[in-house]
């Protein structure tokens, strides 16, 4: 086998792999890409139909919190029963299924991201169902 078969070779499958890795990385960062996460509330603004969320990175084991906006027609479930927003409380411990947004840049230059959440699932100890 020739230098020049075997450096054609290695190319195409250096560039297979970094096609393969694009496929599998970058999905969940596009607009749109759906995320879950499990956490607790730890803010609700019923004005602005907001609602924060504290939750363990598995990642790394780090806390973080974000805020999203709960859309209208976002299914809500308290111990798997159909729940409004007006139910939710501080301290559910919750999953949630939230849409990534990607906003504009700041003033300070970080882009902001919004979150919209898509379904929420509560569990509540037994008698804390609404």
């Amino acid at each position: 086998m020739s230098s020049n078969t075997t450096f054609s070779r290695n190319v195409a499958i250096a560039v297979t792999a970094v096609i393969i890795l694009a496929v599998i990385v970058v999905p969940p960062f596009l607009p749109g890409a759906t995320h879950e996460a499990q956490g607790t509330i730890t803010h609700i603004s019923p004005a602005a139909r907001e609602v924060s969320v504290e939750i363990i990175d598995p990642a790394n084991g780090t806390t973080r919190e974000f805020t999203g906006v709960v859309a209208a027609d976002c299914a809500i479930t308290i111990n798997g029963r159909a729940a409004q927003f007006a139910d939710l409380r501080v301290e559910d411990s919750i999953h949630a299924s939230a849409r990534i947004e990607h906003g504009d840049r700041g003033s300070d230059g970080k882009k902001k991201n919004g979150l919209t959440a898509e379904r929420i699932d509560v569990t509540r100890p037994e008698g804390g169902v609404p």
